[in-house]
């Protein structure tokens, strides 16, 4: 509250008045109280625990990149992370959360929005590490302001961030275009402390990451807003529905780590040089890294075995196709993606080594069919 930039935003709107200043100060304090995150190392372990029993039990397997772990474990070290994961379910929230309190990483700040805030998942999300923002927040230019200086502070203290460049959960698994704002106040953040000289000398590390799932636990309410339904809001009662889904089974989760992204980095690719930089080539940085992330999502989303037979069923001209046909039309799309260098999951085994030593033209099967099957 006591940031100097929401400081002088609440001298411009209360003007001479002291009673006008004093009064959005605490609104300013109210508004922080119901956005900020509350860790607390006992919940975490309680939701560990509860995770194991629940959503642990809906997954055959985790897959996961480990070298992007390791990857990200080495850019912690010297530098603070801002994860930005795509966002296909509810599940996105907390499977990142699991994987470092699992790697022994500090456990990121999660973006969430206000539609979450609702006893009893608010609480329980805000001390495993969520912060909540409204949706939107245009025309309250003192809400702005103190979202802003909430997230400078993470930043400059520090720690591993959070949030979701989408905005929304995609209904179709196709990443939406990016929303800039939470990005760009991040990107100010940085920039603000590199042109000031105040808060750490560490980089921040823009962290691309690509969490698939063979089948989504919000499948069936997906289904019904994309044939025409409203979108229901996040209530107790979907939280009760959302608890039966625990029943079901849900294939295997696999996340995937991208490139590190910096600033600098990207400064570069636009030939911008260090130190201040106009209003108009803030917005282009801040855009140029957004696509940038989302390119490298798409790029180290992993193939699934699913996802290569839809693949297969919707290229194929004709009505019904037999297994063998199927699993021929499979082995020349691995091909093909191998080709590009596109990521495979391990549950869909791919011969490569073997593939390689025959060459291209080789008819050796190189998919082991059970992948198939499943």
């Amino acid at each position: 509250v006591r940031s100097p930039r929401l400081q002088k935003l609440i001298r411009d709107m209360a003007g001479e008045g002291e009673t006008e200043r004093r009064v959005l100060g605490w609104r300013a304090l109210a508004m922080l109280r119901e956005l900020e995150t509350e860790v607390d190392p006992n919940a975490l372990r309680a939701m560990d625990a509860a995770f194991d029993q629940t959503v642990a039990r809906m997954y055959s397997a985790f897959e996961v990149d480990e070298e992007g772990i390791e990857r990200l474990r080495a850019a912690s070290k010297d530098g603070t992370l801002v994860l930005l994961p795509s966002h296909k379910s509810h599940v996105d929230y907390i499977i990142l959360t699991r994987l470092f309190m699992h790697a022994n990483m500090p456990v990121p700040l999660v973006a969430a929005g206000d539609n979450l805030a609702f006893f009893p998942l608010g609480p329980i999300l805000r001390r495993g590490g969520a912060f909540f923002i409204r949706r939107s927040f245009r025309g309250d230019r003192l809400y702005g302001a103190v979202v802003d200086a909430y997230m400078r502070r993470l930043i400059i203290d520090g720690w591993p961030l959070e949030f979701f460049l989408e905005g929304a959960r995609s209904r179709t698994g196709k990443l939406l275009p990016p929303k800039l704002g939470l990005l760009s106040i991040v990107v100010d953040a940085v920039l603000g402390a590199a042109e000031s000289g105040a808060g750490p000398a560490r980089r921040v590390y823009f962290c691309p990451i690509s969490i698939g799932y063979e089948r989504v636990v919000e499948e069936r309410e997906y289904v019904r807003e994309l044939t025409g339904g409203e979108k229901k809001k996040e209530d107790v009662r979907g939280l009760v529905k959302a608890a039966e889904t625990a029943l079901g089974r849900y294939g295997r989760l696999n996340v995937q780590f991208g490139e590190l992204l910096t600033i600098d980095g990207v400064m570069s690719e636009l030939g911008e040089s260090k130190g201040a930089l106009t209003p108009a080539r803030r917005r282009a940085l801040v855009t140029r890294l957004a696509y940038r992330v989302m390119n490298e999502i798409n790029r180290v989303t992993a193939i699934t075995p699913s996802a290569l037979v839809a693949a297969a069923l919707l290229t194929h001209g004709k009505r019904g196709i037999s297994h063998a046909d199927l699993v021929a039309a499979c082995e020349r799309l691995a091909r093909i993606l191998r080709g590009y260098d596109a990521r495979f999951t391990p549950s869909l085994i791919v011969s490569l080594e073997a593939w390689a030593e025959a060459g291209p033209e080789s008819t050796k099967p190189i998919l082991r069919h059970g992948a198939i099957r499943e």
